[in-house]
C-alpha cells in the first residue's frame, strides 16, 4: 500500500497549528508499518532557508486552473527517511503568511490540481491520497469530475480529514466556474453551494471515499444541526464513511530528555521538577519576567474565538493579585492580539504575550510551564495539551473534543488524574479551575503525585496508526 498526504502545512517546514504535527508523525509511523508514504505540500516562503537549499527539482509542468494554465515546479527533499515534495509557484506561495489571502481559493485549487498532475508526471500511482482540510478538498472534487475518465487515476481512493469545522473554505459562488472549472450544475445546494457561496469543505465531505474527524465525539457532533447547521445533513448521509480518530503525540519528537530546543533537558519523571524550574528561570529571563518560583501558566494557541480567548481575556485581570505568571504564544484575530498585548503592557511583571509563530519558543514554553491553559469554546481534538503533558506541564482545560477522552481530572480522594477540567463555558468556571490548580501546586506532596500521574500517562502513535491503517484498508476494499 502507498499513501500520499496532500497537506497545506507540515512540520518541520511550515505549520500554524496541530495539523502540521499530525501529518509528520503519522507519515513516519506509517513507514514503520512497512507502508509506503510521502508528503506533498506548497513551497512557502516561510520554509527555513536550510531546508529550501536542500530541495532538488524533479519536474516542471503546467497546471490547468479553469481556463488558464499556470506553471509549476516540483521539488523534493528527504527528511528523517521520509520523502517530501513541494509544489512551487512564486506568485501563489512566496508570501509571508500561509493563509488568509484574497486569492486563497485560486491558490489552493492550483495546489490541489498540481498534486494530481504530479502523480502522472512522476508516474507515481498511489493507492490512497489522504487530504487535509478545505485547502486540499479540491483533490477529491477533481478526481470525481475532471479526472473520472482518466485510466491513470481510476483506482485512486481518497481519504479526507477535517480538523475543525470553524474553517470551511467559503468563497464567492463564481469560483466554481472561474477557478474549479466546473459548470453551473455544481453551483447548486446538492453540490458545492452553501448559503449563496461555494464551500470547499462541503466538496471534500461529498466527494471523498472516506471522511475522518479528529475524535469520535466530534464525528457525532457534526451530524447534529445545532452544531454543524446545514452541513449536518451531509454528514448524516455520509455517516457510514465517517470515522473519528484522536491523534497521538510523537513522544520521540516531543521528548524533554532529548529536545534540542530546551534550556535544560530532563527525564519525564516527577523528580524532574528542579530542571523544569531551571527552564522556567531561563525562560522568564529571556522574556523579561522576574525570575521567581511561582506557578507559571502557559498557552500556545491560535488566538481566535473557538480557542476560548474571550475567557482568557476575562480572567487575566482577575489574576493580577495572584502569585503567578502567564506566558502566551500565538497569532490570530487582531482584536485579541491587541487586547492581550495591552494587558501584558499594564502588567509586565505578571504576563508575557508573544504574538508570533515560533516552534523554538513553543518548546521552551512547554518545558518551563507548570500549567497549560486550554479553555476552548469548541475543540475537535486538542493536540497541544497532549504535547504539554509530554513535558509534565499540567493541562487546565474545558471538557470537550478528544481531550475529554484523554485528560483525566485530578481526584485528591483517589489520588488519580493529571488535569484540571471545567464544563461550563464561563470565565468563572475557568477562573475557579485555575485557582484550584494553584492550590494543588502549593501542596508539594499533592503536586508530586499529580506529576507522577502525568509521567505515567502515554498516548503515542502506536495505537493511533493502527486505526488509520484500518481506515486505509477499508477504503481500498470499497
Amino acid at each position: 500500500m502507498q499513501v500520499v498526504y496532500a497537506v497545506p502545512e507540515c512540520y518541520p517546514f511550515a505549520k500554524t497549528g496541530g495539523l502540521g504535527d499530525v501529518v509528520f508523525s503519522l507519515s513516519l509511523n506509517l513507514q514503520k508499518k512497512q507502508v509506503g508514504a510521502f508528503v506533498i505540500m506548497p513551497k512557502y516562503q516561510k520554509i527555513p532557508a536550510y531546508f529550501q537549499q536542500k530541495m532538488q527539482p524533479v519536474a516542471s509542468f503546467s497546471v490547468p486552473v479553469s481556463w488558464r494554465d499556470i506553471s509549476c515546479q516540483l521539488e523534493k527533499l528527504t527528511y528523517q527517511g521520509l520523502d517530501f515534495y513541494f509544489v512551487s509557484n512564486q506568485h501563489y506561495f512566496s508570501r509571508p503568511a500561509l493563509y488568509n489571502h484574497a486569492d486563497d481559493a485560486e491558490r489552493f485549487v492550483f495546489f490541489s490540481r498540481a498534486v494530481l498532475e504530479a502523480f502522472s508526471k512522476l508516474d507515481i500511482r498511489p493507492d490512497i491520497v489522504h487530504t487535509h482540510d478545505w485547502q486540499t478538498a479540491p483533490v477529491s472534487i477533481f478526481l470525481k469530475t475532471h479526472y473520472q475518465d482518466d485510466p491513470f487515476y481510476k483506482d485512486l481512493k481518497t481519504v479526507f480529514s477535517f480538523h475543525n469545522l470553524e474553517y470551511q473554505g467559503i468563497f464567492p459562488l463564481k469560483v466554481v466556474e472561474d477557478v474549479l472549472g466546473l459548470d453551473k450544475r455544481f453551483c447548486t445546494f446538492e453540490e458545492l453551494e452553501y448559503h449563496g457561496n461555494a464551500n470547499f469543505l462541503k466538496g471534500g465531505i461529498k466527494y471523498s471515499d472516506q471522511i475522518l474527524a479528529p475524535s469520535e465525539e466530534y464525528a457525532q457532533k457534526v451530524q447534529k444541526r445545532k452544531f454543524a447547521k446545514d452541513l449536518a445533513l451531509l454528514f448524516q448521509e455520509r455517516s457510514e464513511d465517517l470515522t473519528g480518530i484522536v491523534n497521538g503525540v510523537d513522544n520521540k519528537e516531543y521528548n524533554p530528555e532529548t529536545d534540542p530546543h530546551l534550556f535544560q533537558n530532563y527525564l519525564r519523571r516527577p523528580e524532574a521538577e528542579k530542571k523544569k524550574l531551571a527552564n522556567k528561570f531561563e525562560l522568564q529571563k529571556s522574556l523579561g519576567l522576574p525570575q521567581e518560583d511561582v506557578p507559571l501558566l502557559v498557552m500556545v494557541s491560535n488566538l481566535v474565538e473557538h480557542k476560548g480567548i474571550e475567557l482568557l481575556l476575562e480572567v487575566m485581570p482577575r489574576l493580577t493579585d495572584e502569585d503567578l505568571q502567564i506566558i502566551i504564544l500565538g497569532r490570530g484575530k487582531e482584536k485579541f492580539e491587541q487586547e492581550l498585548k495591552n494587558i501584558a503592557w499594564r502588567n509586565p511583571d505578571k504576563f508575557s504575550v508573544n504574538i508570533t509563530s515560533n516552534e523554538d519558543l513553543a518548546r521552551k514554553i512547554y518545558a518551563a510551564g507548570d500549567f497549560f491553559l486550554h479553555p476552548s469554546k469548541s475543540e475537535p481534538c486538542g493536540i497541544f495539551p497532549l504535547i504539554a503533558l509530554q513535558y509534565l506541564t499540567i493541562p487546565i482545560i474545558r471538557r470537550m473534543g478528544g481531550l475529554c477522552q484523554e485528560i483525566k481530572p485530578y481526584s485528591e480522594k483517589q489520588t488519580e488524574g493529571f488535569g484540571f477540567v471545567f464544563d461550563k463555558y464561563s470565565a468563572d468556571s475557568f477562573y475557579d479551575q485555575i485557582i484550584e490548580a494553584i492550590s494543588r501546586y502549593q501542596k508539594k506532596e499533592t503536586w508530586q503525585g499529580i506529576l507522577a500521574n502525568a509521567a505515567d500517562y502515554q498516548y503515542s502513535w502506536q495505537q493511533t496508526t493502527e486505526k488509520y491503517l484500518q481506515v486505509y484498508q477499508d477504503v481500498q476494499n470499497q
